[in-house]
């Protein structure tokens, strides 16, 4: 009986759900609201050897190295002209050889890499003396996140390779025997 009641909420709530489907992701999948003031975005130290550690808590209380994989999602660059070859961005050396245009607000990072990167401090801020090193840490944590990368990529060469074969194989003539 008990089985049965819990069954039939179930379905009352997929019912009144309008049968739309709900994809759960593991951890956060999108970045803080921006623009965070400046005096309300968290103060971070880089730690070594691959860490970070929280001077002063701000508006989130999101892990910097889970900020970075979303950005590097966010700038997935796809398909990259790496060492004469052009292939799927799977690696941070892919994102170092992707030029990137100058943004609305007129910055240029020049590279989707210094973009990740530069844009991690729209999120924090980085105690006074440490930037350089903060910048370092934040480019060898970017090199670990590959999985994110090779997921990404994956679904943007799937595409692309979908769409060069449908663009071939209009252009074929029937073979006549």
């Amino acid at each position: 009986m008990e089985g049965g009641k819990e069954e039939d909420e179930e379905e009352a709530e997929e019912g009144a759900a309008g049968d739309e489907r709900v994809v759960w992701l593991r951890g956060p999948s999108q970045l803080p609201r921006r623009p965070i003031p400046l005096a309300r975005r968290p103060m971070i130290q880089p730690l070594e050897p691959k860490g970070w550690f929280f001077v002063q808590p701000g508006e989130h209380k999101r892990k910097p190295n889970g900020i970075l994989g979303l950005l590097c999602r966010l700038h997935f660059p796809g398909l990259v002209m790496h060492a004469g070859v052009l292939e799927p961005a799977y690696t941070w050396d892919h994102y170092m050889a992707s030029p990137e245009a100058t943004e609305r607000e007129g910055r240029n990072f020049t590279t989707k890499a210094r973009r990740v990167v530069g844009e991690l401090w729209n999120f924090y801020r980085c105690e006074e003396g440490y930037e350089a090193r903060a910048n370092e840490l934040a480019h060898q944590a970017c090199y670990i996140i590959k999985g994110a990368l090779a997921s990404a990529s994956t679904r943007i060469l799937g595409r692309s390779l979908i769409q060069a074969s449908l663009a071939t194989t209009s252009r074929r003539t029937p073979c006549l025997t």
